[in-house]
């Protein structure tokens, strides 16, 4: 038995299992990441433009909603908010968009577009 040191000058090579490809891996994940920014570009997309219900049919809706609570009813009180509904809804709607943002605005438009009264729309 020798008390010598082992080589030092022999390295020892990874066997080709061990071995990793580190361009295929950075490619891989740079390829996930791609995907995962563009699928996330894609859903605010269409949430944002698509999604989004305009103004306009948010009125629209509210103005269907208060005209069958007040079919029986021609009071001046009830014609007179009609009107100002009328008159200030979709003004309102823009203001509140520019406000709250997008992302308020579509949960405010789709509260209001699933209620079935308007004293439901008025909750939202």
């Amino acid at each position: 038995m020798s008390d010598a040191p082992e080589s030092t000058t022999a390295e020892s090579k990874p066997e080709p299992a061990e071995e990793r490809d580190y361009a295929i891996v950075i490619f891989k994940v740079a390829a996930y990441g791609f995907i995962a920014c563009f699928g996330l570009l894609a859903i605010a997309w269409v949430v944002f433009r698509v999604g989004v219900p305009s103004p306009a049919r948010v009125c629209d809706h509210k103005m269907e909603l208060a005209l069958k609570e007040a079919e029986g009813s021609s009071s001046p009180a009830v014609q007179n908010m009609l009107d100002r509904l009328r008159d200030h809804c979709v003004e309102d709607k823009r203001r509140r968009i520019q406000l709250r943002g997008q992302v308020a605005y579509w949960k405010y438009a789709r509260c209001v577009l699933s209620s079935e009264t308007f004293a439901d729309s008025e909750l939202c």
